[in-house]
């Protein structure tokens, strides 16, 4: 899982940060960066780490179970030396919660968590931004939940910038990422090929075949950002990762799930290709400084599909089927 990366560097680096929160932590990237953190600390994961959400709960990895302090109680005394922020509700949520109330929420969520920044005292954050908030039209008063959410993301970034209650901030502008904790139930045509390829035996492609994304591990993702991104000190730096097309992609993961090639199915659309691919130049520079290549498409691919093979729920589902 952790192959690819300097868990003792990680570790020497994070000394300096004695107490750490990470907000989200329910959500997947959460759960993500929050298993990373305890490979690299072990035993002093409870004590250093705060883990947020928005209600109070508990995730479990590696056999242990540690506590998620609910966002009001987080609130009441924050103390914190390294935020890593990913709380956010994303645009699936604007349909269900309304336009107004979606809005009215993230805005809530950025205002409370500037407030704690200044009480803890905060050394450093990483702030989870995204590319819609650089590839899409901002537009908030628009009917459609991407650019109200780029809108959003835009808005979070400008007022981090503002801020000056830190000494470094690292804007975290997130692509396409992967996983294990990815969910199969996911929109993205990385969880969403895998999920069909183990329930189904097939993929059927609904969008451009030559469309193109950029995918990097999110563990990897995360190594990258915090022992690097403090060189790109509050200047956004957009995630890189290995660049493959649809059709591509949905080949590797039927090779890797033991399908032929004719399992494969393209639907008729109408749709052009759209290349939602970061300028990861920046990100290529931090790369080589702490000396690191992230894991190709197959290797995120295989790591994936081993996950959801393990997962009850998931393999419960299949059976369903």
């Amino acid at each position: 899982m952790f192959n690819n990366l300097d868990l003792d560097a990680l570790k020497n680096y994070l000394e300096k940060y004695p107490k750490i929160c990470i907000t989200g932590a329910t959500g997947w990237l959460g759960q993500e960066i929050a298993a990373l953190l305890y490979c690299t600390l072990g035993q002093d994961f409870a004590d250093r780490i705060l883990l947020v959400a928005s209600q109070e709960s508990t995730i479990e990895f590696r056999g242990n179970k540690f506590r998620v302090i609910a966002w009001r109680d987080f609130l009441k005394k924050p103390k914190f030396d390294l935020l890593i922020h990913l709380a956010y509700l994303n645009q699936h949520h604007a349909y269900s919660l309304g336009f107004d109330q979606y809005v009215e929420i993230n805005r809530r969520i950025t205002s409370d968590i500037l407030m704690a920044m200044s009480e803890a005292s905060c050394k450093r954050v990483l702030l989870a931004s995204s590319g819609a908030a650089d590839f899409y039209q901002n537009d908030l008063l628009s009917t459609d939940p991407m650019k109200i959410y780029a809108a959003l993301k835009s808005e979070t970034e400008r007022l981090f910038l503002e801020a000056d209650t830190y000494e470094i901030l690292t804007i975290m502008r997130i692509w396409n990422v992967t996983g294990e904790c990815l969910k199969p139930s996911g929109q993205y045509a990385f969880a969403s090929f895998i999920s069909q390829a183990l329930s189904k035996g097939r993929i059927e492609l609904l969008g451009n075949p030559d469309s193109r994304r950029t995918y990097i591990d999110a563990n990897e993702l995360f190594y990258i950002y915090l022992l690097g991104g403090d060189i790109f000190h509050r200047i956004p730096i957009d995630s890189g990762g290995w660049n493959t097309t649809f059709k591509d992609l949905a080949l590797e993961i039927l090779s890797v799930c033991n399908l032929k090639q004719d399992n494969l199915d393209f639907v008729e659309n109408f749709s052009i290709s759209s290349n939602y691919s970061p300028d990861i130049f920046r990100f290529q520079q931090i790369q080589e400084k702490i000396g690191i290549v992230p894991s190709g498409i197959r290797e995120q691919v295989i790591n994936v599909v081993q996950a959801l093979k393990g997962r009850k729920e998931f393999n419960s589902n299949i059976h369903r089927q």
